[in-house]
């Protein structure tokens, strides 16, 4: 038994200044211990790039009892890697991705810095989440983004791993949120143009294990 609070990894893809990851922090930082390492400037479509050419610097911005940020050169992926590998004490109990500014849904999980922070976090075995707002407005109203972002970080920081072996699973939460009520859609598409929230699980491991019955048969 551990009396440790909990310890929640923020990051993003839209820079450590942005509204939206700050929005994030607010709605957090009773959950837990915070540590925040994101990227200095917009990484956006990043998806899960890295850094392989030119040094990763990361500096320290701010220290306090529950809360540390930091900023980074690197990708948002960078950013994850560093904060478990060389700079939190432990792995962190929770990964949340965001708040990015605009949605990002369908095909578009692929490309995205914010969804990449959150798969590297599944690599981890990491419990992790993305939000998204729907709203690329500078000054945008996260409020009932953070509602449901901090429903469902509570929900994603208590579940137990199943024994598979695709490691975690990420959840991706996006929307415009004009309804407060979220559903859970066979098309995420079909639910945002519907003007609800979007709640899609998501997992990295991309073998289509259908097809290895009939590669089986293949004669190469």
């Amino acid at each position: 038994m551990t009396n440790e609070r909990p310890l929640i990894l923020i990051t993003n893809d839209d820079g450590v200044w942005a509204k939206g990851i700050n929005e994030l922090i607010e709605c957090l930082k009773d959950l837990g211990d915070l540590v925040v390492f994101a990227p200095d400037g917009p990484r956006s479509g990043m998806g899960s790039a890295i850094t392989s050419l030119v040094p990763i610097k990361y500096t320290l911005l701010k220290k306090e009892e529950g809360l540390t940020i930091y900023s980074c050169t690197g990708t948002p992926v960078d950013c994850v890697k560093l904060a478990i590998n060389e700079v939190m004490e432990r792995k962190p109990d929770l990964l949340v991705s965001g708040i990015n500014h605009g949605g990002n849904m369908a095909i578009c999980v692929n490309y995205s810095g914010t969804m990449g922070a959150t798969a590297e976090g599944c690599i981890f075995n990491v419990p992790s989440m993305g939000v998204s707002l729907l709203d690329h407005a500078a000054d945008a109203d996260f409020s009932e983004c953070c509602r449901l972002g901090r429903m469902l970080a509570r929900r994603v920081r208590e579940f137990k791993r199943s024994e598979n072996a695709s490691g975690e699973p990420v959840f991706w939460l996006t929307g415009a949120f004009e309804s407060a009520k979220p559903i859970h859609p066979d098309n995420d598409m079909l639910a945002l143009d519907s003007g609800y929230a979007s709640l899609v699980p998501c997992k990295i491991d991309v073998t289509d294990y259908d097809f290895m019955a009939t590669l089986n048969n293949w004669i190469l």
